[in-house]
Protein backbone atom coordinates (compact mmCIF):
# COMPACT_ATOMS: atom_id res chain seq x y z
CA UNK A 1 0.00 0.00 0.00
CA UNK A 2 1.31 3.44 -0.98
CA UNK A 3 1.31 6.14 1.72
CA UNK A 4 -1.35 8.68 0.74
CA UNK A 5 0.89 11.53 1.85
CA UNK A 6 3.67 10.30 -0.49
CA UNK A 7 1.43 9.74 -3.55
CA UNK A 8 1.50 12.61 -6.03
CA UNK A 9 -1.97 13.84 -6.94
CA UNK A 10 -2.29 13.66 -10.73
CA UNK A 11 -5.90 14.86 -10.88
CA UNK A 12 -6.39 17.39 -13.67
CA UNK A 13 -3.02 16.75 -15.31
CA UNK A 14 -2.80 15.87 -19.02
CA UNK A 15 -0.57 13.13 -20.45
CA UNK A 16 -0.72 12.92 -24.23
CA UNK A 17 -4.42 12.55 -25.07
CA UNK A 18 -5.37 11.56 -21.51
CA UNK A 19 -6.73 13.90 -18.86
CA UNK A 20 -6.58 12.47 -15.31
CA UNK A 21 -9.97 12.65 -13.58
CA UNK A 22 -9.43 11.00 -10.20
CA UNK A 23 -7.52 8.43 -8.16
CA UNK A 24 -9.05 4.94 -8.14
CA UNK A 25 -6.91 2.42 -6.18
CA UNK A 26 -3.44 1.04 -5.48
CA UNK A 27 -2.25 -2.27 -6.90
CA UNK A 28 1.22 -3.85 -7.08
CA UNK A 29 2.72 -0.78 -5.39
CA UNK A 30 1.37 1.45 -8.17
CA UNK A 31 -1.45 3.99 -8.11
CA UNK A 32 -4.15 3.74 -10.76
CA UNK A 33 -6.08 6.72 -12.11
CA UNK A 34 -9.31 7.21 -14.03
CA UNK A 35 -8.61 9.16 -17.22
CA UNK A 36 -10.61 10.53 -20.13
CA UNK A 37 -9.16 10.31 -23.62
CA UNK A 38 -9.65 12.97 -26.28
CA UNK A 39 -11.70 10.43 -28.23
CA UNK A 40 -14.15 10.27 -25.32
CA UNK A 41 -13.24 6.89 -23.84
CA UNK A 42 -12.91 6.55 -20.05
CA UNK A 43 -10.05 4.28 -18.98
CA UNK A 44 -8.05 3.39 -15.86
CA UNK A 45 -4.29 3.75 -16.27
CA UNK A 46 -1.13 3.22 -14.22
CA UNK A 47 0.12 6.53 -12.77
CA UNK A 48 3.77 5.53 -13.18
CA UNK A 49 3.28 4.80 -16.91
CA UNK A 50 1.51 8.13 -17.33
CA UNK A 51 4.39 10.06 -15.79
CA UNK A 52 7.02 8.11 -17.73
CA UNK A 53 5.23 8.80 -21.03
CA UNK A 54 4.55 5.13 -21.68
CA UNK A 55 0.79 5.65 -21.79
CA UNK A 56 -0.55 8.49 -23.94
CA UNK A 57 -4.06 7.43 -24.95
CA UNK A 58 -6.81 4.88 -24.39
CA UNK A 59 -5.27 2.86 -27.21
CA UNK A 60 -6.68 4.89 -30.10
CA UNK A 61 -3.22 6.16 -31.08
CA UNK A 62 -2.04 2.59 -31.64
CA UNK A 63 -5.12 1.80 -33.68
CA UNK A 64 -4.69 4.93 -35.76
CA UNK A 65 -1.01 4.40 -36.49
CA UNK A 66 -1.10 0.61 -36.91
CA UNK A 67 0.73 -0.29 -40.14
CA UNK A 68 -1.55 -1.26 -43.02
CA UNK A 69 -1.51 -1.77 -46.75
CA UNK A 70 -2.07 1.36 -48.80
CA UNK A 71 -5.07 0.70 -51.07
CA UNK A 72 -5.32 4.15 -52.64
CA UNK A 73 -5.77 3.74 -56.40
CA UNK A 74 -6.83 0.09 -56.13
CA UNK A 75 -10.08 -0.94 -57.86
CA UNK A 76 -12.52 -3.42 -56.31
CA UNK A 77 -15.24 -4.22 -58.87
CA UNK A 78 -17.00 -0.81 -59.16
CA UNK A 79 -15.16 0.90 -56.28
CA UNK A 80 -11.94 2.92 -56.63
CA UNK A 81 -10.11 3.76 -53.38
CA UNK A 82 -9.37 7.51 -53.23
CA UNK A 83 -8.54 8.31 -49.60
CA UNK A 84 -7.88 6.93 -46.09
CA UNK A 85 -10.33 7.75 -43.30
CA UNK A 86 -11.44 6.52 -39.85
CA UNK A 87 -14.71 5.63 -38.16
CA UNK A 88 -15.85 6.92 -34.75
CA UNK A 89 -13.71 4.28 -33.01
CA UNK A 90 -10.62 5.24 -35.02
CA UNK A 91 -10.81 2.03 -37.04
CA UNK A 92 -9.34 2.21 -40.53
CA UNK A 93 -11.72 2.77 -43.44
CA UNK A 94 -11.20 3.65 -47.10
CA UNK A 95 -13.07 6.34 -48.94
CA UNK A 96 -14.09 4.97 -52.32
CA UNK A 97 -15.73 6.36 -55.42
CA UNK A 98 -18.21 4.14 -57.19
CA UNK A 99 -18.50 4.09 -61.01
CA UNK A 100 -21.91 5.70 -60.61
CA UNK A 101 -20.22 8.69 -58.91
CA UNK A 102 -21.25 8.05 -55.30
CA UNK A 103 -18.67 8.31 -52.49
CA UNK A 104 -18.78 5.64 -49.76
CA UNK A 105 -16.63 4.57 -46.80
CA UNK A 106 -15.69 0.90 -46.64
CA UNK A 107 -13.71 -1.26 -44.20
CA UNK A 108 -10.59 -2.84 -45.78
CA UNK A 109 -11.69 -6.42 -45.07
CA UNK A 110 -14.97 -5.86 -46.93
CA UNK A 111 -13.03 -4.67 -49.96
CA UNK A 112 -10.54 -7.56 -49.94
CA UNK A 113 -13.18 -10.25 -49.35
CA UNK A 114 -15.46 -8.85 -52.04
CA UNK A 115 -18.28 -8.18 -49.59
CA UNK A 116 -18.46 -4.54 -50.76
CA UNK A 117 -18.30 -4.19 -54.52
CA UNK A 118 -20.25 -0.99 -55.10
CA UNK A 119 -22.06 1.82 -53.28
CA UNK A 120 -25.18 -0.33 -53.44
CA UNK A 121 -26.04 0.38 -57.06
CA UNK A 122 -24.94 -3.12 -58.13
CA UNK A 123 -27.58 -4.73 -55.92
CA UNK A 124 -30.21 -2.23 -57.02
CA UNK A 125 -29.39 -2.96 -60.65
CA UNK A 126 -29.62 -6.71 -60.08
CA UNK A 127 -33.00 -6.29 -58.41
CA UNK A 128 -34.17 -4.01 -61.22
CA UNK A 129 -33.02 -6.46 -63.88
CA UNK A 130 -34.69 -9.32 -62.02
CA UNK A 131 -38.11 -7.71 -62.47
CA UNK A 132 -38.06 -8.67 -66.11
CA UNK A 133 -36.67 -12.18 -65.65
CA UNK A 134 -39.03 -15.14 -65.64
CA UNK A 135 -37.37 -18.11 -63.94
CA UNK A 136 -40.19 -20.54 -64.72
CA UNK A 137 -39.00 -23.95 -66.02
CA UNK A 138 -35.34 -23.11 -65.23
CA UNK A 139 -33.24 -25.68 -63.37
CA UNK A 140 -31.19 -24.17 -60.54
CA UNK A 141 -29.16 -26.73 -58.63
CA UNK A 142 -31.62 -29.49 -57.78
CA UNK A 143 -34.63 -27.18 -58.05
CA UNK A 144 -36.92 -27.03 -61.07
CA UNK A 145 -38.74 -23.67 -60.99
CA UNK A 146 -42.45 -24.24 -61.64
CA UNK A 147 -44.70 -21.29 -60.80
CA UNK A 148 -44.52 -17.64 -59.75
CA UNK A 149 -46.85 -17.45 -56.78
CA UNK A 150 -46.36 -14.05 -55.07
CA UNK A 151 -45.87 -10.38 -55.85
CA UNK A 152 -44.44 -8.39 -58.73
CA UNK A 153 -41.41 -6.69 -57.18
CA UNK A 154 -38.24 -8.79 -57.13
CA UNK A 155 -37.78 -8.63 -53.37
CA UNK A 156 -41.24 -10.11 -52.84
CA UNK A 157 -41.39 -12.59 -55.69
CA UNK A 158 -41.55 -16.25 -54.74
CA UNK A 159 -41.37 -19.33 -56.91
CA UNK A 160 -42.76 -22.79 -56.29
CA UNK A 161 -39.94 -25.23 -57.02
CA UNK A 162 -39.75 -29.01 -57.19
CA UNK A 163 -36.57 -30.60 -55.87
CA UNK A 164 -34.97 -33.70 -57.41
CA UNK A 165 -35.90 -35.56 -54.23
CA UNK A 166 -39.59 -34.78 -54.85
CA UNK A 167 -40.13 -32.13 -52.19
CA UNK A 168 -41.83 -28.85 -53.06
CA UNK A 169 -40.25 -25.65 -51.74
CA UNK A 170 -41.19 -21.98 -51.99
CA UNK A 171 -38.06 -19.92 -52.73
CA UNK A 172 -37.55 -16.12 -53.04
CA UNK A 173 -36.55 -15.05 -56.55
CA UNK A 174 -33.45 -13.28 -55.24
CA UNK A 175 -32.18 -16.53 -53.64
CA UNK A 176 -32.53 -18.35 -56.94
CA UNK A 177 -30.80 -15.57 -58.89
CA UNK A 178 -27.85 -15.47 -56.46
CA UNK A 179 -27.65 -19.26 -56.28
CA UNK A 180 -28.12 -19.16 -52.49
CA UNK A 181 -30.83 -21.86 -52.61
CA UNK A 182 -30.10 -24.95 -54.68
CA UNK A 183 -32.31 -27.60 -53.05
CA UNK A 184 -35.17 -28.11 -50.62
CA UNK A 185 -32.58 -28.63 -47.90
CA UNK A 186 -31.62 -32.19 -48.84
CA UNK A 187 -28.08 -31.17 -49.82
CA UNK A 188 -27.44 -29.84 -46.31
CA UNK A 189 -28.94 -32.99 -44.78
CA UNK A 190 -26.69 -35.20 -46.89
CA UNK A 191 -23.59 -33.25 -45.93
CA UNK A 192 -24.60 -33.42 -42.27
CA UNK A 193 -25.39 -37.13 -42.20
CA UNK A 194 -22.13 -38.06 -43.97
CA UNK A 195 -20.37 -36.84 -40.81
CA UNK A 196 -22.34 -39.23 -38.57
CA UNK A 197 -20.44 -42.43 -37.93
CA UNK A 198 -23.63 -44.44 -37.18
CA UNK A 199 -25.76 -43.25 -40.12
CA UNK A 200 -27.79 -46.11 -41.66
CA UNK A 201 -27.12 -45.81 -45.40
CA UNK A 202 -29.23 -48.89 -46.10
CA UNK A 203 -32.45 -47.09 -45.09
CA UNK A 204 -34.49 -44.92 -47.43
CA UNK A 205 -36.08 -41.63 -46.39
CA UNK A 206 -39.44 -43.41 -46.32
CA UNK A 207 -38.05 -46.06 -43.97
CA UNK A 208 -36.74 -43.36 -41.62
CA UNK A 209 -40.07 -41.59 -41.66
CA UNK A 210 -41.89 -44.84 -40.87
CA UNK A 211 -39.46 -45.67 -38.06
CA UNK A 212 -39.84 -42.21 -36.55
CA UNK A 213 -43.64 -42.29 -36.63
CA UNK A 214 -44.21 -46.02 -36.21
CA UNK A 215 -45.61 -45.67 -32.67
CA UNK A 216 -48.41 -43.46 -34.00
CA UNK A 217 -49.25 -45.40 -37.16
CA UNK A 218 -52.82 -46.80 -37.01
CA UNK A 219 -51.60 -50.12 -38.48
CA UNK A 220 -48.94 -50.44 -35.79
CA UNK A 221 -51.38 -49.64 -32.98
CA UNK A 222 -53.83 -52.23 -34.33
CA UNK A 223 -51.01 -54.79 -34.60
CA UNK A 224 -49.85 -54.19 -30.99
CA UNK A 225 -53.40 -54.45 -29.67
CA UNK A 226 -53.99 -57.72 -31.56
CA UNK A 227 -50.71 -59.18 -30.19
CA UNK A 228 -51.60 -58.16 -26.61
CA UNK A 229 -55.12 -59.65 -26.88
CA UNK A 230 -53.84 -62.92 -28.32
CA UNK A 231 -51.31 -63.24 -25.46
CA UNK A 232 -53.87 -62.17 -22.84
CA UNK A 233 -51.71 -59.12 -21.97
CA UNK A 234 -49.15 -61.49 -20.44
CA UNK A 235 -45.40 -61.77 -21.00
CA UNK A 236 -44.77 -64.98 -22.94
CA UNK A 237 -41.47 -65.66 -21.18
CA UNK A 238 -42.22 -64.90 -17.52
CA UNK A 239 -46.02 -65.48 -17.65
CA UNK A 240 -46.44 -62.24 -15.70
CA UNK A 241 -48.51 -59.13 -16.34
CA UNK A 242 -47.19 -55.62 -16.01
CA UNK A 243 -45.61 -52.99 -18.26
CA UNK A 244 -45.80 -54.90 -21.54
CA UNK A 245 -44.42 -54.22 -25.01
CA UNK A 246 -44.92 -55.92 -28.39
CA UNK A 247 -41.74 -57.39 -29.88
CA UNK A 248 -41.20 -58.18 -33.58
CA UNK A 249 -39.74 -61.68 -33.90
CA UNK A 250 -38.38 -60.82 -37.33
CA UNK A 251 -37.22 -57.21 -37.16
CA UNK A 252 -39.16 -54.21 -38.41
CA UNK A 253 -36.26 -53.03 -40.59
CA UNK A 254 -35.43 -56.16 -42.57
CA UNK A 255 -38.87 -57.76 -42.87
CA UNK A 256 -41.16 -55.09 -44.24
CA UNK A 257 -43.81 -57.59 -45.36
CA UNK A 258 -44.13 -58.97 -41.79
CA UNK A 259 -44.39 -55.64 -39.94
CA UNK A 260 -48.13 -55.91 -39.23
CA UNK A 261 -48.59 -59.69 -39.18
CA UNK A 262 -49.79 -60.72 -35.71
CA UNK A 263 -47.88 -64.03 -35.87
CA UNK A 264 -44.63 -62.01 -36.10
CA UNK A 265 -45.27 -60.39 -32.72
CA UNK A 266 -44.98 -61.53 -29.12
CA UNK A 267 -45.78 -59.85 -25.80
CA UNK A 268 -42.90 -59.19 -23.40
CA UNK A 269 -42.42 -57.26 -20.19
CA UNK A 270 -40.46 -54.05 -20.71
CA UNK A 271 -37.46 -55.38 -18.74
CA UNK A 272 -37.40 -58.61 -20.77
CA UNK A 273 -37.73 -56.67 -24.02
CA UNK A 274 -34.88 -54.39 -22.97
CA UNK A 275 -32.73 -57.38 -22.00
CA UNK A 276 -33.26 -59.06 -25.39
CA UNK A 277 -32.15 -56.01 -27.37
CA UNK A 278 -29.25 -55.37 -24.99
CA UNK A 279 -27.88 -58.82 -25.86
CA UNK A 280 -28.86 -59.16 -29.54
CA UNK A 281 -28.93 -55.51 -30.62
CA UNK A 282 -31.59 -53.83 -32.74
CA UNK A 283 -32.53 -53.79 -36.39
CA UNK A 284 -31.49 -57.27 -37.58
CA UNK A 285 -33.31 -59.55 -35.17
CA UNK A 286 -34.77 -62.92 -36.14
CA UNK A 287 -37.10 -65.59 -34.77
CA UNK A 288 -34.09 -67.87 -34.27
CA UNK A 289 -32.49 -65.27 -31.97
CA UNK A 290 -35.65 -65.10 -29.89
CA UNK A 291 -35.86 -68.88 -29.61
CA UNK A 292 -32.24 -68.98 -28.43
CA UNK A 293 -32.90 -66.14 -25.97
CA UNK A 294 -35.94 -67.98 -24.61
CA UNK A 295 -33.93 -71.15 -23.94
CA UNK A 296 -31.07 -69.24 -22.26
CA UNK A 297 -33.55 -67.34 -20.11
CA UNK A 298 -35.21 -70.54 -18.89
CA UNK A 299 -31.80 -71.92 -17.96
CA UNK A 300 -31.28 -68.90 -15.69
CA UNK A 301 -28.35 -67.36 -17.62
CA UNK A 302 -29.71 -63.84 -17.27
CA UNK A 303 -30.95 -63.83 -13.67
CA UNK A 304 -28.19 -61.58 -12.28
CA UNK A 305 -28.25 -59.32 -15.31
CA UNK A 306 -32.04 -58.98 -15.10
CA UNK A 307 -31.87 -57.93 -11.44
CA UNK A 308 -29.34 -55.25 -12.35
CA UNK A 309 -31.47 -54.11 -15.27
CA UNK A 310 -34.62 -53.93 -13.13
CA UNK A 311 -32.81 -51.80 -10.55
CA UNK A 312 -32.18 -49.17 -13.26
CA UNK A 313 -35.93 -48.62 -13.64
CA UNK A 314 -36.76 -48.26 -9.94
Amino acid sequence: MINIDMRKDLSGEIFGKLKVLKYVYDHNKRSWWECQCECGNIVIKNGHNLQQGKTKSCGCIRKYHMPHENLIGHIFTLLTVINETRDNNHMLMWECQCECGNIVKVYPNNLKKGTSRSCGCLKRKRISDAKGIDLTNNKIGRLLVKTLIMGDSSNKRRYECVCDCGNIKIVPAANLLRGDTKSCGCIRKELRRDKLYNWRHDLSDEDRKNMKNRSFQPENLEWKTAVFKRDNYTCQITNKKGYIQAHHLNSWNNHIEQRFIVENGITLLRDIHKLFHTIYGRGYNTTEQFTEFQERFRKGEFDDYLKLLQSCFI
